[in-house]
């Protein structure tokens, strides 16, 4: 792993770097990015939410990888959980253990904010990821449901 992999929660003066880490994110995913203006908008209300945080990891001081998280009170869990919305780590810096230590500073962060489970939905297609995830004790089933996959859905609110 690693050793020099400096991971802490980005802010504004971050911009530039998320930017270019979430344009890769989205060119990974083969999604069209939005112009500068329109993604630094739709990041910049994380800096100010009490719930939510992006985590970003460097190596000499060039940033390699985010995560974003978040917080929710669960009602079935009666505490917080935690939920990680986006990891990416750079195609080039991936394989160095990077995306573990990432999830080992999501678990620190979600633990210091007394969750009690961090949740994530990946692609089915995501072998690397899904591999990652189990690793460190991510399960796509649930005892309490006989063994069952989960499946999570999304439905989207008109404007």
């Amino acid at each position: 792993m690693p050793a020099d992999l400096h991971i802490r929660t980005a802010g504004p003066a971050d911009m530039p770097a998320l930017l270019a880490l979430f344009r890769g994110f989205m060119d990974y995913l083969g999604d069209p990015s939005p112009p500068d203006a329109s993604l630094a908008d739709a990041i910049a209300p994380v800096f100010t939410d009490p719930s939510a945080a992006i985590l970003i990891g460097a190596i000499d001081g060039e940033p390699v990888a985010y995560a974003h998280v978040r917080t929710y009170y669960s009602v079935w869990m009666a505490a917080p959980e935690c939920f990680l919305e986006d990891l990416f780590v750079y195609e080039h810096r991936r394989d160095g253990g990077i995306g573990r230590q990432m999830l080992a500073a999501i678990f620190d962060w979600a633990k210091a904010r007394a969750c009690r489970r961090v949740r994530l939905d990946t692609n089915e297609g995501n072998e690397r990821g899904i591999h990652l995830y189990e690793s460190v004790g991510f399960s796509c089933t649930r005892d309490s449901y006989e063994g069952g996959h989960q499946r999570y859905y999304t439905a989207y609110i008109d404007d």
